[in-house]
């Protein structure tokens, strides 16, 4: 008995230069439909189904020609499945979520995260299938990893890491998977009353299914921070200065320029024009709550000046970045040839020359400006080469910086220093207080 044609199926199938594009096979012949996700390629492949169903409704076997001609109308029966949906997603959140300078935010790498497992699950479900049932499970797989391949958890575990997602990572990638839904409503891919059964899926509470916490972050030990700090180099070290004594954000500080500090201490905000003086003032246009638009400032006093004056001075020029891991490296190799106590021999210089041309072929050469991850990096680092240290993470340095301020001058100047659009969220922040609480209540009770 012979082999019964199986209808096209929307591909995709990446080139060289990292396009992703589709495709589908029409009797074994391969027809490239555009762009993936995009709606020409949709088109297209309609009018493929179109021309299989009509042949294989003339009794086509799968083997020959299909003769040329004009595509019959789009025949009922085409339904979409939740990659296509998915596909379309991606393209609208390419453009949805960048940067003024074109670079993906951190927001797009977090909707790759949570529709991954949506795609493994139920990629190829039709959308009339896909419901409630399906996202729960969905949402139960993220928290057991069980959507992960072998190859994956193995990764996982070599670096130490854990198997599947705490439950507040479960719970805000499922409030993306809603968002995702009712874009689909809106561009009329999913129908009202499919969102609104979807989004009722609701998210895990404490000790559900027995899924992790994640633990809470706590300022860093004022005694691991003293004993870090000197073996920190002056680029890292000037920028953990800064956050102790600004109580910025890691991303806020990395990417800081010259060009960007206003010495004369005035600013715009709320429609009137304020001015401080003795303080440098840094307005980021690129900042967690800048989608929400909302303003952030970031003062300068008389000490973090002191750390910024050497920076901002040897800066070529004001666009340049004033914390550059180029400068680290430079000062790591003039240390190094200054501890050196033997000569450099002409054959040394020539090896030198020979592995510096083979470096910089393979390897990435140091970047403008520090990012987030390679802060942290050099913290770990640095923290390594004392076991008695704990390791700590720059993010960890906020806490420090809200629990000084909220001690010092309280929660109204904390909360404006920090950012935050209300006090519950610097409490976050604040842990020291605690403690002044239970010595009140020690002392009154």
């Amino acid at each position: 008995m012979g082999r019964r044609a199986k209808p096209p199926s929307y591909l995709r199938f990446a080139k060289p230069d990292g396009s992703v594009h589709a495709r589908c096979c029409l009797f074994r012949k391969t027809v490239y439909l555009g762009k993936y996700g995009s709606e020409e390629s949709y088109e297209r492949f309609k009018r493929i189904q179109a021309r299989w169903q009509a042949a294989f409704a003339a009794g086509h076997t799968g083997t020959g020609r299909v003769s040329a001609g004009p595509a019959p109308a789009a025949t009922e029966g085409f339904h979409r499945t939740v990659e296509e949906l998915i596909a379309r997603f991606w393209l609208y959140a390419e453009g949805r979520y960048r940067t003024a300078e074109g670079k993906p935010t951190k927001e797009l790498i977090n909707y790759r995260a949570a529709l991954r497992p949506l795609r493994r699950l139920c990629g190829d479900l039709p959308v009339s299938e896909f419901g409630p049932r399906a996202l729960r499970e969905v949402r139960d797989a993220m928290a057991s990893g069980s959507w992960m391949t072998d190859d994956e958890k193995a990764e996982t575990r070599a670096r130490g890491w854990k198997i599947g997602w705490c439950r507040r990572v479960v719970n805000r990638n499922l409030v993306r998977l809603r968002t995702f839904l009712r874009w689909c409503e809106t561009e009329e891919l999913l129908e009202e009353s499919r969102v609104s059964s979807l989004c009722k899926v609701r998210g895990l509470e404490l000790g559900e299914q027995a899924v992790r916490e994640s633990p809470d972050r706590l300022p860093v030990p004022e005694a691991d921070l003293a004993a870090t700090l000197p073996r920190l180099r002056a680029v890292i070290r000037a920028l953990v200065e800064l956050q102790l004594l600004t109580a910025a954000r890691p991303s806020e500080l990395v990417k800081l320029t010259a060009a960007d500090l206003r010495r004369d201490g005035r600013f715009q905000i709320g429609g009137q024009s304020v001015h401080i003086p003795g303080c440098w003032v840094y307005d980021p246009t690129e900042h967690k709550l800048a989608h929400k638009k909302i303003k952030r400032i970031i003062l300068f006093g008389p000490r973090a000046q002191e750390v910024l004056a050497p920076f901002s001075e040897r800066a070529e020029n004001g666009a340049a970045h004033l914390f550059s891991p180029r400068e680290t490296v430079a000062s790591w190799r003039e240390t190094q040839r200054q501890l050196r106590k033997t000569k450099v021999q002409p054959c040394q210089q020539k090896r030198k020359a020979k592995r510096d041309a083979w470096a910089a072929q393979r390897l990435r050469a140091p970047g403008s400006h520090y990012t987030v991850s390679s802060y942290a990096h050099a913290i770990a680092a640095a923290c390594a080469k004392q076991p008695a240290i704990t390791p700590w993470s720059p993010y960890r340095l906020r806490h420090n910086a809200a629990t000084r301020l909220q001690e010092q001058f309280g929660w109204e100047v904390a909360q404006l220093v920090m950012g935050h659009c209300s006090p519950q969220t610097t409490a976050i922040y604040v842990t020291q207080t605690w403690k002044k609480a239970g010595a009140a209540v020690a002392e009154v009770g």
